[in-house]
């Protein structure tokens, strides 16, 4: 399949009609910035065009809240930029957004609020500086430092 036919899947769950899920599906890909590969396969993109070929499949769905678990791992430090640069004009359409995400870089500089759990347990909540100074959630993420034993 293409990349326009997978997103075309998506488009047709509020789209019944061949042309209205097309014209969704041409306007997702282009945002997620695949304008130029739509004809291609799907299978042909890496890492980084899947990730962008999910995003514009469900974009082509008019969602009004979007969950992205781990969307952005397996990226390179410029990828990543990218993505983050994506997932920002996402929310600037009015989309809610709930990522689940363990880069510290992707939380600091796309979220207002912040939860962390640890072990089912909600350990902190709040701004994003103040959730990743809170000792419980560096001693959660990073431990304790040891204590060395003197001979």
């Amino acid at each position: 399949m293409t990349i326009l036919d997978n997103v075309m899947v998506g488009a047709f769950l509020r789209h019944p009609h061949r042309k209205d899920a097309r014209d969704a599906a041409l306007e997702a890909i282009e945002f997620a910035g695949l304008k130029s590969v739509s004809h291609q396969r799907a299978r042909s993109l890496g890492t980084p065009g899947r990730k962008r070929l999910e995003i514009a499949r469900v974009l082509a769905t008019g969602p009004r809240l979007l969950l992205l678990d781990e969307a952005l791992a397996g990226l390179n430090p410029v990828e990543i930029q990218t993505a983050i640069e994506l997932v920002r004009r996402i929310h600037e359409r009015g989309i809610t957004l709930v990522i689940t995400e363990h880069i510290m870089e992707v939380i600091l500089s796309l979220t207002h609020r912040v939860l962390v759990f640890n072990q089912g347990r909600t350990i902190a909540s709040g701004a994003p500086r103040d959730v990743v100074n809170d000792p419980q959630v560096i001693e959660a993420y990073i431990g304790r430092p040891h204590r060395r034993r003197r001979p």
